[in-house]
């Protein structure tokens, strides 16, 4: 049986996931999840470092080689080698992809805007706060199973 603290931390860590996992579009062709997001905003801002794209992420490289993959088929961004460095890709975005990420980018201006209505600098502070420490005690946790 749980007790209360464990039933409430994963009840609120489930309605948070679902909250934070749905698209910012409807439409399809528009749609991002919030990992293709924070990719396309990282290339825009200029950072192609595809590792430490997966790190910010806490992806795998599979996982960064499926997004940029995915992004490219739906025309939201070009990958190309390097040729300065054949191992390295160049990564930006296309006059869609940026077209996709400035709405999306309002979108998500207007969403952080609705939250920030509710809870003072401060309880944002603190939440951003509470959320890394449990992604350390995480990390750590599994660091620990797998050793």
């Amino acid at each position: 049986m749980f007790d209360k603290n464990k039933s409430e931390l994963l009840h609120s860590l489930f309605i948070l996931k679902g909250l934070l996992g749905t698209e910012f579009s409807k439409d399809a062709k528009d749609a991002l999840n919030i990992p293709e997001y924070i990719l396309m905003k990282m290339v825009s801002d200029g950072n192609t470092n595809l590792a430490q794209i997966r790190e910010y992420l806490a992806v795998s490289k599979p996982a960064v080689s499926q997004m940029l993959s995915a992004l490219e088929k739906r025309g939201l961004l070009t990958k190309e080698p390097d040729p300065e460095s054949r191992r390295n890709l160049i990564v930006k975005l296309t006059p869609a992809g940026q077209a996709v990420l400035a709405g999306k980018e309002l979108e998500f201006d207007a969403r952080y805007e609705k939250i920030r209505h509710n809870l003072t600098d401060a309880e944002i502070t603190q939440f951003v706060a509470l959320i890394s420490k449990m992604n350390t005690a995480i990390e750590r946790a599994r660091e620990t199973a797998d050793s």
